[in-house]
């Protein structure tokens, strides 16, 4: 799945290699577990992890897809205009595609964008704030179609996003324009990812994409 080798999405000018590699060693041990679930691991127990008390984050109205029970929960700390970020949802969706009830999965929004996302030194990807909001608005008209529209996002990074572009993104994918770009204008809305913002922080969150497996942090979290 990865084709070539990108930069990380860091809130500094720092690479951290270290911290990529985690992440696709955790997307390994997730992979071993489901094909050994009968052998039963010991370093990585089921865990339900949707709920607001659920490893630090409020996750009552994120998007998610997959069984609650299942024996693999992922939490997807991530920017829409991150290459990596693409490339650990592939991994991700993938493993969710292959292995069916056995993945649950939930996205958490993390824009490196200051637009929305104050703590940060600088903006490492413009119209990653504008890009997680249209998301959003994709999920307030169905979740599947938000991931249809991250999706659509991810593979559309390296275009100029604004209004009309995220709303013609969501006319492609049959959504309807005008609720879409009244939301878009909701400032409402925009509070939903700085909330997801916080949440990231609270969990040590400096970088995307972060995974947590089970409630443990691989990726780019402190810690």
């Amino acid at each position: 799945l990865i084709r070539r080798q990108r930069q990380m999405c860091i809130r500094d000018s720092t690479y951290t290699g270290v911290g990529m590699v985690r992440v696709w060693i955790a997307a390994a041990v997730a992979v071993l577990v489901l094909v050994g679930s009968g052998v039963g691991f010991s370093f990585i127990e089921p865990r339900v992890i949707k709920g607001p008390e659920a490893v630090g984050f409020d996750l009552s109205d994120n998007p998610w897809t997959g069984p609650l029970d299942a024996p693999v929960q992922v939490i997807e700390v991530s920017d829409p205009k991150c290459p990596w970020c693409s490339r650990a949802h592939d991994v991700i969706m993938e493993a969710h595609k292959r292995y069916g009830d056995k993945f649950y999965v939930i996205f958490n929004h993390y824009p490196i964008d200051k637009t929305c996302n104050p703590s940060l030194s600088r903006t490492l990807h413009e119209d990653a704030c504008i890009g997680s909001h249209a998301a959003y608005c994709a999920q307030k008209q169905s979740r599947e179609k938000f991931w249809e529209y991250l999706d659509y996002l991810f593979n559309h990074q390296n275009e100029d996003w604004d209004n009309d572009v995220l709303t013609s993104y969501a006319a492609r994918l049959g959504l309807d324009t005008d609720k879409f770009r009244k939301c878009l204008n909701d400032p409402a809305a925009m509070a939903v990812i700085k909330e997801d913002i916080k949440d990231a922080e609270k969990n040590g969150v400096h970088a995307t994409p972060t995974l947590f497996f089970n409630g443990q942090a691989y990726g780019n979290a402190a810690g």
